[in-house]
């Protein structure tokens, strides 16, 4: 492993960070790839608890079933100096394009994420657990032309009882 941040998708079980392709990862802060100029700016975590409101009328308030955390999400923000590519792709796109949960030794997500000072959401993922990569927004950044800023969310998905 290289740098203090990472996004990566594995294919194959036992893959993990280490052992994914170089198109199979993003690095930040020292890593290699795909520059290594690449820089976190913030990662955060945001945790949203499911509960259902169960309406009860002319009596006291409506009643709320708790149904435990729901939702986690990771949002990772950066940038390179250079494009994010892989065989002179975007592997960003391809990562978009292609299907994170239809690989059936991933049905819950087959994106990895390492964060060194915010490891409680680092995940290497297998057959019960992984993130789904929803959301990235690329930008051109007007005042540096060479450089390309990155905003990825992912969600944490999981087999129940195994989040």
């Amino acid at each position: 492993m290289a740098g203090d941040s990472a996004i990566f998708r594995v294919t194959n079980p036992g893959d993990t960070e280490s052992s994914v392709g170089a198109g199979d990862k993003i690095e930040f802060n020292g890593g290699l790839v795909p520059d290594p100029t690449g820089k976190m700016i913030s990662s955060s975590w945001h945790m949203i608890r499911d509960i259902s409101i169960h309406p009860n009328p002319n009596k006291a308030l409506n009643v709320i079933q708790d149904g435990k955390l729901g939702t986690l999400e990771v949002i990772m923000a950066g940038y390179f100096s250079s494009p994010v590519t892989s065989g002179g792709k975007v592997n960003l796109f391809d990562w978009m394009s292609e299907s994170a949960t239809s690989n059936p030794n991933f049905r819950y997500g087959r994106f990895g994420v390492r964060i060194d000072d915010l490891s409680e959401v680092d995940l290497t993922p297998d057959a019960d657990r992984g993130y789904i990569l929803y959301d990235v927004f690329i930008e051109r950044v007007p005042d540096s032309p060479n450089e390309v800023a990155l905003i990825a969310k992912l969600y944490r998905t999981s087999r129940a009882g195994s989040i």
